[in-house]
């Protein structure tokens, strides 16, 4: 920890910023190691005669696991606040994912509204749709009728706040630096 410590603080005081977003997302990356041998230290078969180097209860193992579940999926997404392209890349990846998987179950959805005038909605309605429904704006143009359809749409819009507060987090560790 203070080796890290000691690198940023070097880097930042010699204004080497791409070297320190380096040298702080193999911080996190170690730290994640760290925390992996953590939770499966102990666990696995050794002498009779050695204890293990961490004794954890059952409820700080899980604790620890869904922290390091977190710390995955913060490093892959975001990776770590460093990379904004990742973000730009899944936000991408998972939007256009929801809006084929809507557009393909159109039939499921129900859907009704001033921009229906036919059996079967555009792509191009669906992204509308889908964007609308994340932004949390719901114009009503677009709107399903099935139950499956509306829990979609809440799920959609649940997934949109995340989204924002993942922005929003981004964009704020790049203004703190």
């Amino acid at each position: 920890m203070h080796l890290f410590d000691q690198i940023l603080q070097n880097c930042k005081s010699q204004q080497l910023i791409e070297f320190s977003r380096v040298a702080e997302y193999q911080y996190w990356t170690w730290r994640r190691y760290r925390m992996w041998h953590k939770i499966f230290d102990g666990l696995s078969k050794k002498p009779k005669n050695t204890k293990p180097k961490i004794n954890l209860t059952v409820p700080q193992r899980i604790q620890q696991i869904f922290s390091w579940i977190a710390s995955g999926t913060h490093c892959i997404f975001l990776g770590y606040g460093l990379k904004p392209m990742r973000f730009v890349f899944w936000s991408l990846v998972i939007f256009f994912t929801l809006v084929t998987i809507i557009f393909y179950n159109q039939k499921e959805f129900g859907f009704q509204g001033s921009l229906v005038n036919s059996s079967k909605l555009s792509y191009l309605s669906i992204a509308y749709y889908t964007a609308v429904t994340a932004s949390t704006l719901g114009y009503g143009d677009i709107t399903p009728l099935s139950d499956f359809g509306m829990v979609l749409a809440s799920a959609i819009s649940i997934l949109g706040l995340v989204w924002m507060g993942l922005l929003t987090s981004l964009i704020v560790k790049r203004f703190i630096r």
